[in-house]
């Protein structure tokens, strides 16, 4: 695979992560998300009843979540519109590509599932890898054939330029 098409292959990944996590972000906006944080409230509640949850996850969730449901709603909507838009335009990928994974990572403790390797919320988690690994610098890199003539390219450095020495 080419430089060039491994930078649109990464570039494809976060477009496609950032319009899923776009969508769903709007879909909580539209569904009330920000207007009934109960729906979140429900959420946790559901899954404080799955034995499988991450017992320092659950301490977490009963004691910092539940009690404040206005500001977590409002980071769990506008988190992954942020995020999506984020991605899906290309714009500040690494960072937001770090907060995708930050929340992955919280929603794989909500479900509590270390059985299961495979599930949506892993998938994503190394979906926002690929994005964090690729980001806006491999997109926006200025990029010069090497003088090997490999077809390798490296990233263009700028070089300072040194004063000749006065003789």
């Amino acid at each position: 695979m080419t430089n060039k098409a491994s930078v649109w292959g990464i570039r494809l990944i976060q477009f496609y992560t950032g319009m899923a996590f776009l969508i769903h972000g709007i879909q909580k906006i539209m569904g009330g998300w920000l207007v009934h944080p109960k729906i979140l409230t429900g959420m946790i509640q559901y899954s404080l009843k799955t034995p499988t949850i991450f017992p320092f996850y659950r301490h977490f969730l009963t004691k910092t979540v539940l009690p404040h449901p206005v500001i977590f709603s409002v980071l769990v909507a506008g988190g992954e519109t942020a995020v999506g838009l984020a991605l899906a335009a290309g714009v500040f990928a690494r960072f937001a590509a770090l907060m995708g994974m930050t929340m992955m990572a919280n929603y794989w403790m909500m479900h509590g599932s270390p059985i299961s390797l495979l599930g949506l919320d892993q998938a994503y988690f190394f979906l926002f890898f690929a994005c964090l690994i690729g980001g806006e610098r491999w997109l926006f890199a200025k990029r010069q054939p090497d003088n090997e003539g490999t077809g390798t390219h490296e990233i263009e450095k700028e070089q300072e330029q040194t004063p000749a020495p006065l003789v």
